[in-house]
């Protein structure tokens, strides 16, 4: 079949689709759906990346014999593997026609707010890595530079919560 003939065919099928009642709705829904998913896995991907910038950092001061530094690093790692977990499998920014909580339009807006501020977070969380590893030098205290990537890894966690929280319909 020539393009022109498969363009015109896929025309006149979404054209039919959309006579469907609701189709139209389902597919930007779907549409939605993986963007959220998207969404999800690239900030998961950005806070990876920030755990293994973290343990190259834990390594230098390893290397320097900062070992008392060792247990707030843990810590750290620790609470970057929840998070990562927790976005990962984070409620989607949508639901399905027959799911319990239904998700209306502004709703929705206040994920896509959450899910900017994520950003955010993790960006001031990277932040406080270049931090720690300029504390390396011992110009600056370490412990409260890795104190302070800590309180944005909470942060994010915070964030992440409430933004659940509005997807189950609590907040």
């Amino acid at each position: 079949m020539d393009k022109v003939k498969t363009d015109n065919l896929a025309s006149k099928i979404t054209g039919l689709m959309e006579m469907i009642p609701g189709y139209s709705g389902y597919q930007a829904r779907a549409t939605r759906r993986e963007s959220d998913a998207r969404q999800r896995e690239f900030i998961a991907r950005r806070l990876t990346q920030l755990k293994s910038d973290l343990q190259s950092v834990q390594e230098e001061f390893l290397g320097s014999g900062k070992l008392s530094m060792m247990g707030s690093f843990e810590k750290a790692n620790n609470r970057l593997d929840r998070v990562i977990e927790r976005i990962r499998h984070a409620s989607h920014g949508y639901a399905g026609f027959f799911d319990s909580v239904q998700i209306n339009e502004a709703e929705l807006d206040r994920i896509y707010e959450y899910d900017l501020s994520l950003l955010n977070i993790v960006a001031s969380a990277e932040e406080a890595l270049m931090a720690v590893r300029g504390a390396a030098d011992g110009a600056a205290d370490p412990q409260v530079a890795l104190r302070s990537l800590v309180a944005k890894i909470d942060e994010f966690d915070r964030a992440l919560s409430e933004r659940d929280g509005i997807l189950k319909g609590i907040k």
